[in-house]
C-alpha cells in the first residue's frame, strides 16, 4: 500500500465516521435515542475496540495477585468448615459396657471412673488408621472454667480439636473467684487457686506448687461422632457440663497419647500423661454460664 492510497483510505474512514456522527446527533435530537446510547454509540464509532484503553500491564497484574489472595483467604475457612462438617468417618465400634444408666456424676463429687480390661481396636478416624486401648469408663461433671479449640489439620489437632478445663467439687462451689485464675496454653491449662486447694508436696512442669489440685482437670476431647463434637463445641467458659466416654490410650497417625487415671496428678507436659484424653460418647450442657 502506498502513501497516498493509504491516505485516501484514512479520508474515507473519517467521513463514515462523520457521516455515521451525523446520524446519531439527527436521533438525539428527535429523541430517537437517549443521551447514554448516544455517548455509548459515539465512543464505539471514535474508539473502535482495538484501540481502547486497557489498564497498564503492573495494574492488571496487582489486580490478580489481589483476586489470588481474596480467592485462598476465603478457601481456608471453607476447607476446615468442609473438614469438620462432611468428612468425619469414624470406624471405631467401642461395644464396651455403658453405666451411665446405673451411675451419673455430680458436681458435687469426683468424676466416677471405672477400670475396663484394656480392650483395644483398630479402625479408621477422618480419614487416617487409628489404634485405641479403653482403659477405663468416665463420666465427669464439672465447670468449664478455660477452653482452648485447635483448628490445623495436623493429626493431634484432627484427633482432639477441643480441650477444656474442668472443676468439680469445694472449687466448683467457690467459682467464679478474684482468687481463681484459668487459662490455656498448647494442650496445658494452667491455673491458680486458693491456697487451701493447693498440695505444696507436688511440684507442676513449670516449678510451680499451683498445680496440685484433685479439683481441676485438662481434657482432650475426641469426639466419637459429629453430633457429639458441635455439642461439647457449644459449650462455654462458665457452663456446666458433663462428659460420658472412656480414657484411652491412642496411636492415630504417628501421634501416641496415654490419658491419665488420677486426678492428683501434676500439670500437663509432653513426657507425662497427667492430662484426662476422653473418647467422648456423650456431651451435655447441664447449665448455661448465665443461670
Amino acid at each position: 500500500m502506498n502513501k497516498d492510497t493509504g491516505e485516501l483510505e484514512r479520508k474515507e474512514e473519517e467521513a463514515q465516521i462523520a457521516a455515521e456522527k451525523t446520524k446519531l446527533d439527527e436521533q438525539l435530537a428527535k429523541g430517537t435515542i437517549d443521551s447514554a446510547e448516544y455517548n455509548r454509540k459515539v465512543i464505539e464509532l471514535v474508539v473502535p475496540e482495538e484501540h481502547e484503553m486497557k489498564p497498564p500491564i503492573p495494574r492488571r497484574i496487582s489486580s490478580l495477585i489481589i483476586a489470588l489472595i481474596i480467592v485462598i483467604l476465603c478457601m481456608v475457612p471453607a476447607a476446615i468448615y468442609l473438614n469438620w462438617q462432611f468428612f468425619f468417618k469414624n470406624t471405631l465400634k467401642a461395644d464396651l459396657p455403658d453405666y451411665s444408666e446405673s451411675v451419673q456424676s455430680s458436681i458435687s463429687s469426683d468424676p466416677i471412673q471405672i477400670d475396663l480390661n484394656g480392650y483395644s481396636e483398630h479402625g479408621e478416624y477422618k480419614g487416617r488408621p487409628i489404634d485405641i486401648t479403653y482403659k477405663a469408663y468416665y463420666d465427669i461433671t464439672g465447670i468449664v472454667t478455660s477452653i482452648r479449640d485447635y483448628w490445623g489439620f495436623g493429626a493431634y489437632d484432627t484427633l482432639a480439636p477441643r480441650d477444656i478445663c474442668l472443676i468439680w467439687g469445694d472449687l466448683a462451689a467457690k467459682y467464679p473467684s478474684p482468687d481463681m485464675e484459668f487459662h490455656h496454653s498448647e494442650r496445658a491449662c494452667q491455673y491458680k487457686v486458693p491456697d487451701e486447694f493447693i498440695d505444696n508436696s507436688k511440684t507442676g512442669a513449670f516449678g510451680t506448687t499451683h498445680y496440685g489440685s484433685s479439683l481441676v482437670s485438662n481434657n482432650h476431647l475426641i469426639p466419637s461422632t459429629a453430633e457429639v463434637r458441635d455439642s461439647f463445641m457449644s459449650f462455654g467458659v462458665g457452663d456446666t457440663v458433663r462428659l460420658i466416654g472412656y480414657l484411652v490410650q491412642v496411636n492415630y497417625d504417628g501421634i501416641n497419647l496415654n490419658s491419665s487415671m488420677s486426678r492428683d496428678d501434676v500439670i500437663y507436659d509432653h513426657n507425662s500423661t497427667t492430662c484426662e484424653i476422653i473418647y467422648v460418647k456423650q456431651a451435655e450442657k447441664i447449665k448455661p454460664k448465665s443461670q
